[in-house]
């Protein structure tokens, strides 16, 4: 399992990141420099990028490395998935060692092996720093720098990669926290495949919508971690789409993402005390999407989102949302609670409110049991969702005497 933080910094500002004071009294010898050139493949139909997998052929000197890469998540800059390399003799594809991986049967297709081919290359100069932390953590701090190129375009590479060889990966959160401090980062949400799949197809990446399943088994830390991570990974899926000024729905869904971050960040203070930080830049944030939203004044927000104070306050958030069972000092509702009785607290609390709610705050009580139901509504049957559901959104989309009735009519699939 790979697990690393990505972080994009202006190139000409990587150059100095060696020479930080905070890195001396954990690098390991000398920093080594190498030119990197790593060619990746896929099938015409791009059916390993669909399956969220990349193959690739790296070389390194005199070596030929090929590794294989999928799954995991990434949010707040962390990534974590499944990796496995293999040295080669020669620059070509050995597809008989994938035969022991967890992805066997996708390479087990023998027009799929037939059909692979070179899609996309990176070339960078890498610049690795060997550290090792005070409780005996090891990390590797790589600077990328030079560009990914398919079909006759490029993209530049400028980044930093902290990726954990053992120990505690919250050393990893630290010491990107300590750089938010020092140097205007980003946190890199993409990895160098997807931009090089995205580069191929010229396809560009559509707004990004809200997408967590939870089960019933959990706790209610745990639930809510795992809302608070899919909130994260929704709001930096839509940034790019923002910052460029395209389609309007990138704003709707970046607003979206950030109201329901919020409310689960809400919630979590419930369970998790003093568990939560940032707030003041979160409340900047949302002024600015209003502001976008109502106006179409991006600039505050477009500044908001490339401050390195953003980033610092999304990786405090993934660093907490990342580990919510190491928290067992309850507050109104014990860590664990399981999640369906939390479930039915909070969806009972919101269609509660909204059936009490007069005119004039209809609009905000529908909203409040909308993401209330994108939050827990994977907790039940969804035959037992939809009715509720149809009528939720029928309120919203059309109020009027029919749909409040309609509304009033609909039975908490809760209860």
């Amino acid at each position: 399992m790979e697990i690393e933080l990505k972080l994009l910094l202006p190139p000409e500002r990587l150059q100095t990141v060696p020479d930080l004071e905070l890195l001396r009294p954990l690098t390991l010898g000398a920093p080594h420099v190498e030119r990197l050139h790593t060619r990746y493949y896929d099938t015409p139909a791009r059916v390993l990028a669909g399956a969220g997998v990349a193959l690739r052929i790296r070389r390194a000197g005199e070596a030929w490395i090929q590794t294989l890469k999928g799954g995991g998540r990434s949010a707040g800059g962390l990534h974590e998935r499944f990796e496995r390399e293999w040295r080669l003799a020669q620059p070509e594809l050995d597809l008989a060692v994938l035969a022991d991986t967890p992805y066997a049967q996708l390479f087990a297709d023998a027009a799929l092996r037939a059909s692979l081919q070179p899609v996309f290359e990176t070339e960078f100069e890498r610049t690795a720093l060997q550290l090792r932390f005070p409780d005996g953590t090891r990390a590797e701090l790589a600077l990328d720098r030079g560009e990914v190129r398919a079909g006759g375009k490029s993209e530049p590479i400028s980044e930093i990669e902290i990726e954990l060889i053992e120990g505690d990966a919250d050393r990893l959160y630290e010491l990107a926290l300590a750089l938010c401090e020092r140097l205007p980062v980003r946190l890199g949400h993409v990895s160098k495949a997807e931009r090089g799949n995205a580069l191929a197809s010229g396809r560009v990446r559509p707004p990004a919508r809200f997408d967590a399943r939870l089960e019933a088994d959990m706790t209610a830390a745990q639930a809510l971690g795992r809302l608070g991570l899919a909130c994260l990974v929704q709001l930096q899926a839509n940034e790019e789409g923002v910052l460029a000024g395209a389609d309007a729905q990138y704003l709707h869904q970046y607003r979206l993402a950030l109201r329901r971050l919020r409310r689960v960040m809400a919630l979590f203070r419930f369970v998790v005390p003093h568990s939560v930080h940032g707030a003041p830049v979160l409340r900047r944030l949302a002024a600015a999407v209003e502001r976008a939203h109502e106006a179409g004044q991006c600039e505050d927000l477009r500044a908001l989102i490339q401050d390195s104070r953003y980033a610092a306050t999304l990786l405090r958030l993934a660093r907490r949302f990342g580990r919510p069972e190491g928290v067992v000092t309850p507050r109104l509702i014990a860590p664990d609670t399981p999640a369906t009785v939390l479930a039915a607290a909070v969806l009972g609390h919101c269609d509660r409110k909204l059936r009490e709610a007069g005119a004039d705050a209809r609009r905000l009580h529908a909203g409040k049991a909308d993401d209330a139901l994108a939050f827990f509504g994977t907790l039940y049957p969804e035959a037992r969702v939809r009715a509720y559901a149809e009528a939720l959104e029928a309120l919203k989309d059309a109020p009027g005497p029919l749909a409040e009735q309609a509304f009033l009519r609909a039975q908490p699939f809760w209860a």
